[in-house]
């Protein structure tokens, strides 16, 4: 069985020496399972491509390693996402893992996802304990997720296991610029099973995912998998026009009982109101169609088959 572990570089110097010499150690303790390591520089900015290099280098020399030494590299900086399906795209395994460079995933965690493929699980997924950064933003924007995907992982998750099945499917789905991958496996709703692992603290350098960075990935996320707010939307127009009608009424029967005299008060009130109401509503209407047309025709229509009886 080989099995392909896919890790997108970025400006990852620092680790990677010690993330290669921790790869091998779990490798050679494997000995029933065969790996390729792709590490996909995206882009990097410092020595992290020319670091490889070397080390690719020296063990084409040597042949210490215990797996198979595979570098692409990206002409420039398209994202983690793009990264890892660049690899998913080159694999050649039975399955693949996908994990971070920065060591702060547990190498040693492998071997509790190669176990679960094993026992038949397509999708196997390393779900963190706790957070050592937790954000507002994240809680609530894991939340909503949640509501349309029950079950998800609170804090998502960055480190599992793909059969050959599943990365594949990913590989061919049409390549948009604002994709997921956590909802896209999601949605497949294949077998799968969760392992608990405690995420270390980062030992260099800052997490390349700014506030920006972050906030476009979670957004992404909830806007591909839920229509939440496009009906938010919908349902507060609702609301307001009910409320508008009945501020209107309210005006009339003043206007008409004498109680109120301010010439064209009543007109443009009414008139703003009821407007501004309408407006909102034709818009949470007019996005609840696009989102149907979109839903129908996105990457989420993908399925995945079991086997034929």
């Amino acid at each position: 069985m080989l099995i392909s572990v896919v890790i997108p570089v970025f400006n990852n110097e620092n680790s990677l020496k010690e993330l290669v010499k921790s790869l091998d150690l779990v490798f050679q303790n494997l000995t029933s399972t065969q790996f390729e390591v792709i590490f996909v520089d995206d882009g990097s900015m410092d020595g992290s491509c020319n670091l490889l290099k070397e080390l690719k280098d020296l063990n084409e020399k040597t042949d210490e390693l215990d797996f198979v030494f595979r570098i692409i590299k990206h002409a420039g900086n398209y994202g983690q996402t793009k990264a890892i399906l660049t690899g998913l795209a080159n694999a050649r395994g039975d399955a693949a893992i996908i994990m971070s460079a920065d060591l702060q995933e547990d190498p040693e965690k492998i071997r509790e996802l190669v176990e679960g493929f094993e026992k038949g699980f397509e999708v196997v997924i390393a779900e963190r304990m706790t957070r050592e950064d937790p954000k507002v933003f994240s809680k609530i924007a894991y939340f909503l997720i949640r509501r349309k995907h029950p079950g998800f992982p609170k804090g998502g998750f960055d480190f599992y296991l793909i059969s050959r099945r599943i990365y594949s499917t990913l590989s061919n789905l049409p390549h948009g610029k604002y994709r997921w991958l956590q909802t896209e496996i999601w949605n497949l709703k294949v077998k799968h099973k969760a392992i608990l692992y405690k995420r270390n603290k980062r030992k260099f350098g800052k997490s390349s995912h700014s506030f920006s960075s972050r906030f476009l990935i979670l957004s992404i996320a909830i806007m591909d998998s839920s229509p939440i707010l496009i009906r938010s939307l919908l349902v507060f127009g609702a609301i307001l026009l009910f409320f508008a009608l009945i501020t209107i009424a309210t005006l009339f029967i003043g206007y008409f009982g004498g109680n109120i005299v301010l010439p064209g008060y009543v007109t443009l009130f009414a008139t703003l109101t009821l407007m501004n109401s309408l407006q909102i509503l034709m818009l949470g209407s007019i996005g609840e169609y696009i989102w149907r047309i979109y839903s129908s025709q996105s990457i989420k229509s993908a399925v995945i088959m079991s086997d034929e009886i």
